[in-house]
């Protein structure tokens, strides 16, 4: 039992980790009370290691030269860099695929385990906005 409820909170815990990295970058602030400063802040985000997969030679410049430095504009140049690589389409692709396999781990809980809390949960942070 403790190996299925360890499974189904990494999983669900990984999700609700790359939408907050998500709505860092992406969110509205009057949805989600704050301003993103993960890209200034240089985090290692779910959004920067994706992009890095993905980047070409001119594009790892821009992020390179534009991630850490305390600046709107230097913040824009990264977005900039998300938008070409299509994160933003990306990031719904994998919210989707995650909710999905939570939801299956979850139906595969051995009996006696509160198998509605845990889709409770994933219902409330599946497509959260803050």
């Amino acid at each position: 039992m403790f190996d299925a409820v360890l499974k189904v909170t990494l999983r669900i815990g990984f999700l609700f980790q790359v939408q907050d990295d998500y709505l860092d970058c992406f969110g509205e602030p009057e949805a989600t009370g704050k301003v993103g400063t993960d890209i200034q802040d240089a985090k290692c985000t779910w959004l920067i290691v994706q992009a890095l997969r993905k980047v070409s030679e001119p594009q790892r410049k821009i992020l390179e030269e534009n991630c850490g430095v305390k600046s709107n504009n230097a913040a824009n140049r990264v977005k900039e860099v998300y938008s070409e690589l299509k994160l933003e389409q990306r990031f719904k692709e994998f919210e989707r695929e995650a909710y999905q396999q939570s939801a299956n781990l979850i139906k595969e809980m051995p009996l006696g385990l509160p198998k509605n809390t845990f889709f409770d949960i994933l219902d409330t942070i599946y497509r959260r906005k803050k």
